[in-house]
């Protein structure tokens, strides 16, 4: 075989195990909750999270689009806080109130678990690792 031939099926090769490795890191990303970034950024910095009583990720990915809130409280029980303030409500356009199930007492690096609401339903939710 001619080294241009070669070439051609190292390339080839080279691009499915690329595509194979992003395959792999995208499904990877949507099993963890807080994604890549959150599992990183636990490993390289103190993380200071504090949840509501009852809660766990478990329930937290059960909760749907459309649920109620008594649905809500049904798999997670009471939040730790309710946000009704723009810088909440900011990234949920149209939501009413978020519900807050994990924060930082320290104020400082964090995983973020909010449900945001509109008119008794939930509209989105959140989770991601918080850098600060």
């Amino acid at each position: 075989m001619c080294e241009l031939q070669l070439m051609k099926r190292r390339v080839s090769r080279l691009g499915v195990a690329l595509i194979a490795l992003g395959v792999s890191l995208a499904a990877f990303h949507h099993l963890v909750l807080d994604g890549i970034p959150g599992l990183v950024g636990s490993k390289l910095f103190a993380e200071d999270t504090v949840y509501a009583s009852g809660y766990s990720d478990r329930a937290f990915r059960r909760v749907q689009t459309g649920m109620t809130m008594k649905q809500v409280v049904e798999l997670l029980r009471e939040p730790v806080c309710v946000r009704t303030d723009p810088y909440a409500l900011a990234k949920f356009s149209g939501s009413t109130e978020c519900w807050a199930y994990s924060h930082s007492p320290s104020d400082t690096n964090y995983r973020i678990r909010l449900i945001c609401f509109r008119d008794g339903l939930v509209r989105a939710k959140r989770a991601e690792y918080w850098f600060d």
